[in-house]
């Protein structure tokens, strides 16, 4: 579960919408017993956390008691058999207009045991779903047979390229091209023929929204249902060079008007769809190429530009972007002269905090593979952050040209980078340049390292650092866990580089029942990451959360019920020690209904040791209750 300042906690999502607290009152109140100053220190927070995730081991031992009384569920398999899709190639593609009728399609081996996930985990699906598949040598196309009894009701407004899916019925298909478990291609459709599209990365834990493939789909809506075909180049994908190609594969489809969700494989409500570990396979692809795909984007511009004391003078720019498939598993993208001309515009924040604010990348030539550099620190610290290059004080520095390389090879994930800007006002010709590579150990897990330097005439700044996950599905036999760290040094000319570093260690248990996320990161006061973010310096943070979800059966209108007994925020400076802020949060109850409300009741604590002066007449107080 993710989180940010107190100011705006975020509790989650449910049903794909964000939810945040009802507007809260606060009561002025001090409170005496928090006023001290806290002298922790490392080997103190290490024996805390070791602590807290022994006793999370204790807590899943009396869940499991917990749970046959609350839910009286029954023992059920989470592997749908069978869990393959087998693939039949076709001289002849099919022509993609949501016809299903095409000679191929009724020859084609189609899977059909889907099992729900909502509302009526290990139920059968309440209307009929199929899928087929076949390939050509250029493409892989799907059919999809979304049948429904009452097509009148079906629920699909959005029409728009990568759509809010959440809200309404849709159907979705995971690729996991390598087999690694862990990444993934995410393509989704609804029954107005709206595409979404998304590059998966560590089974959900990274997801690029803003990548847009090359593929396309056509739906028809009859009295019998919905029926779609898709159509996916292999050019689109990046996959192993190999004559027989095993990929993982997955389905969900989601009846909005039902609450209910469906997927061909592990459909247990531990696991969502970007969990690619838990896919099915896809066999049959022999003599596949993604070919040595070129792209190519000019642009041109021309115009006037009148400058302050009235002089005009005519404006001309060119330059472009290209796009080029080395081999099935190495993309190169080069750029000259990047037009960042038609990027939307940033959305406008209001910072009532005293911290930095994160813009997210809206530039194309950055978006693609995003993934592949990502190296965080926790708590909005980051080593690498791309809206430094080329964007200073949110004006546009002119980028020379540029080159990109990403791709997988043997297990290791490539992402290389490095950008030439010009010279601007004060602002000196500068390189940018990145190394990030990921290499898979065991079943779920990696280890990576990453490089980052920045270079003009008369400065540099470097950044070195390597990090680990480590992911299972099999804790208790089938419940998540994941834990990790990273750390990172800066190098700065001109700088005593003495307190440098940040890292950061979590762990994670995202499971239905019982879910506890725990986090420790420290940034000192002199790391200082010019090609990376971080939204504040000198402090250690703390985070931990413990929640409950049991789902009585005996309520046949309840969808869960939550307990959150622990939510702790807490901040300190790391050369003093000093209390810089705490927030708890409290849930003595919540729950939601299977018709789709959600009621909670919180008790939110907020206590700082500084008074934020906004305006003069203004000041936000130490401390407050919410209810």
């Amino acid at each position: 579960m993710k989180y940010v300042e107190h100011s705006n906690r975020f509790l989650g999502k449910k049903d794909g919408k964000n939810v945040f607290p009802q507007k809260r009152t606060p009561i002025e109140k001090k409170f005496n017993h928090i006023t001290h100053r806290v002298n922790a220190n490392i080997t103190e927070f290490f024996l805390y956390i070791f602590f807290a995730f022994f006793a999370s081991l204790r807590l899943y031992k009396i869940s499991t008691i917990l749970i046959i009384l609350l839910s009286s569920a029954s023992l059920i398999a989470q592997v749908s058999l069978p869990n393959q899709l087998i693939l039949t190639k076709v001289k002849n593609a099919p022509r993609v207009d949501g016809d299903l009728s095409d000679l191929c399609w009724s020859k084609t081996k189609k899977i059909s045991n889907f099992t729900q996930r909502e509302l009526n985990e290990g139920e059968p699906v309440t209307e009929r779903t199929e899928v087929g598949a076949v390939y050509t040598s250029s493409g892989l196309y799907f059919g999809v047979w979304c049948y429904d009894s009452e097509p009148g009701k079906i629920i699909a407004k959005e029409m728009k390229r990568d759509f809010p899916h959440w809200s309404e019925a849709n159907f979705e298909i995971i690729i996991d091209t390598y087999l690694d478990r862990r990444n993934g291609y995410l393509f989704v459709i609804n029954p107005n023929g709206a595409r979404e599209d998304v590059l998966i990365t560590d089974e959900g834990e990274g997801e690029n929204q803003a990548w847009n493939g090359v593929w396309d789909a056509a739906v028809k809506v009859t009295d019998e249902g919905w029926f779609a075909e898709i159509v996916i180049p292999f050019s689109t994908l990046i996959f192993p060079k190999k004559e027989k190609q095993v990929w993982g594969i997955n389905f969900e489809r989601n009846i909005r008007r039902k609450k209910e969700q469906v997927m061909w494989q592990g459909w247990s409500r531990d696991y969502e769809l970007e969990m690619v570990s838990h896919a099915g396979t896809l066999v049959g692809l022999e003599g596949i190429s993604g070919g040595h795909l070129l792209e190519i984007k000019p642009y041109a511009t021309a115009g006037f530009q009148k400058t302050s004391n009235e002089e005009t003078a005519q404006v001309m720019r060119f330059g472009g972007n290209v796009n080029y498939l080395l081999t099935s598993n190495l993309k190169l993208n080069l750029t000259a002269h990047t037009d960042f001309a038609q990027v939307e515009s940033d959305r406008s924040q209001i910072n009532l905090s005293r911290f930095s604010l994160y813009y997210p990348e809206k530039r194309e030539f950055f978006l693609e593979g995003k993934g592949a550099f990502d190296f965080s620190l926790g708590h909005g610290t980051y080593a690498f952050y791309s809206r430094r290059i080329g964007i200073k004080n949110r004006e546009e520095i002119p980028i020379v040209g540029g080159v990109r390389l990403i791709g997988k090879e043997g297990g290791t994930n490539i992402g290389a980078l490095s950008i030439q800007t010009a010279k601007k006002s004060s602002e000196l010709s500068t390189n940018y340049s990145v190394l990030r590579l990921k290499q898979d150990v065991l079943e779920q897990s990696y280890v990576g390292m990453i490089a980052t330097t920045k270079n003009s005439s008369d400065t540099s700044n470097s950044i070195y650092g390597v990090d680990f996950g480590y992911a299972s599905s099999k804790l208790f036999s089938d419940k998540n866990i994941r834990f990790g760290g990273a750390m990172a040094q800066s190098q700065t000319t001109g700088q005593a580089n003495k307190e440098n570093i940040a890292y950061r260690i979590y762990l994670s248990m995202p499971n239905d029942f019982i879910e506890y996320d725990m986090a420790y990161s420290v940034v000192q006061k002199d790391f200082n990451p010019e090609v990376g973010f971080t939204r504040r310096k000198n402090f250690k943070h703390f985070y931990t959360e413990l929640q409950f979800s049991p789902r009585p059966a005996f309520l046949p209108w309840m969808r869960k019920l939550e307990f959150k007994p622990i939510d702790i925020d807490y901040y300190w400076s790391d050369d003093t020690n000093q209390l810089e802020s705490i927030g708890t949060e409290f849930r003595p109850l919540g729950f939601g209904t299977k018709s789709g409300e959600w009621f909670y009741r919180n008790l939110v604590f907020d206590h700082k040791t500084y008074d934020l002066l906004i305006v003069q007449s203004a000041l936000l107080y130490k401390c407050a209750i919410f209810i």
